[in-house]
Formats: structure tokens, sequence, C-alpha cells
């Protein structure tokens, strides 16, 4: 792989704005530190859109975000998918989820460069 990847990383939130607190600044860190053009989609699946004023502070760093009203983790993970067709990876987190986008990228390039469809 000799371009840059380009992955979306999509985090899931339904009510629960102290995870989506912690989570967001931690992600827009490693996307920054990572070997990759990293965006951040935040899928807001509450049908209040609770955390939509939230994340409207962290537009300026690139953060999408997309309110679903349709209930259940399906219609908020489509959602994602519809928005992640220009990107070479979506990851799906959930907002109380804790991860190292580090590691995903860089097993994601070991993998590619030992691929033989990729030489």
């Amino acid at each position: 792989m000799s371009a840059r990847l380009c992955v979306l990383v999509a985090a899931l939130t339904y009510k629960r704005p102290a995870d989506l607190r912690e989570l967001l600044p931690k992600l827009l860190a490693q996307a920054d530190s990572v070997d990759a053009e990293c965006s951040v989609l935040i899928v807001d699946n509450d049908p209040d859109g609770g955390a939509r004023d939230f994340v409207s502070k962290f537009v300026d760093s690139g953060v999408q975000y997309v309110h679903v009203r349709q209930p259940g983790i399906a219609a908020a993970r489509n959602s994602a998918l519809q928005l992640a067709q220009d990107f070479d990876l979506l990851v799906f987190i959930d907002d109380d989820f804790s991860f190292k986008l580090i590691a995903i990228i860089t097993r994601l390039r070991s993998w590619a460069q030992s691929s033989p469809s990729s030489r």
C-alpha cells in the first residue's frame, strides 16, 4: 500500500453523553497520530438527537455528525455505510469502547503488504 489509507471511524452513540465526552477527544488525538487520512463520524441513534450539541463543538476538527432517528444498531450502521463509500476502510466503534486506532492501521498495512493480491 503506497498511498495513504483513507479511514472513516464511525462511533455509534445512544443516550450516553458521558461516554461520548470521554471518547471523542481521545479518538481525535488518535486519528491525528496515525499514518492515514482519518475522518470521524458520530452516528447518533437517540431519537432526540442528544449528542448533536456536544458534537457540534468538534466540527472545526472535522468531525461529522449524523442523526439516525430510526431505532436500532442496524439503521445506525447502514447510515455510516452509506457515508463511507469514498473510504478505504470503515471502523465501527461504540461510544463506550476504548481502542487503539494505530493498532488497526498497522495490522491492515501489514496484511496488505503480505497479501499476494497487493503486489
